[in-house]
């Protein structure tokens, strides 16, 4: 996992890896504001939340968005099924 903020970002990681797939999370500043608050020893402070989505090119490629007001077991399962799809699995 990672934030991948800019599109040259993801075009780079895709480069040469056409397995990889990217899925974007999406939700409100303020629940995103307060999981970083309630993250305890985690490298980024709350304080970038707002310059980073500041900085985020919205993924317009991005194979699967998903919503975080979904449990993390609802998106878990969206990804699995998505997956499975795509790799030509019925779920």
């Amino acid at each position: 996992t990672c934030s991948a903020l800019k599109a040259a970002y993801r075009q780079s990681l895709r480069a040469g890896r056409p397995g990889v797939k990217f899925v974007f999370l999406t939700g409100p500043e303020a629940v995103l504001r307060d999981r970083v608050v309630g993250r305890k020893g985690h490298f980024m402070p709350a304080h970038l939340l707002t310059n980073q989505l500041q900085i985020l090119e919205v993924p317009t490629d991005a194979e699967l968005t998903l919503d975080i007001g979904q449990s993390t077991a609802e998106q878990l399962e969206r990804v699995k099924t998505w997956l499975a799809l795509q790799q030509g699995f019925a779920p």
